[in-house]
């Protein structure tokens, strides 16, 4: 990915969004969106960072895919570092 966009990283980067707290990956695995997930991911900073917060149902994005049982979205976040806060 070339360039910097400021306005694309406080969208990628948000701490979370709306009254379930959840962030932009959050919202990715609920909708089994796997191109989003890897865009999110790739993109510079620390996903591990992203891969730890929770939701106000004291999920992670991880946790979430383990719920859902979406296995192939739940190893990509294992491949990023992802982990099962429960």
């Amino acid at each position: 990915m070339s360039g910097y966009i400021k306005d694309l990283d406080v969208n990628m980067r948000c701490n979370a969004i709306g009254n379930k707290m959840s962030t932009a990956l959050h919202f990715a695995v609920e909708l089994k969106k796997k191109k989003i997930l890897k865009l999110i991911l790739d993109y510079p900073g620390d996903p591990k960072r992203e891969l730890g917060l929770k939701d106000a149902n004291g999920k992670n994005p991880m946790d979430l895919a383990a719920d859902l049982k979406f296995t192939k979205i739940f190893d990509l976040l294992k491949r990023y570092g992802g982990f099962e806060s429960s």
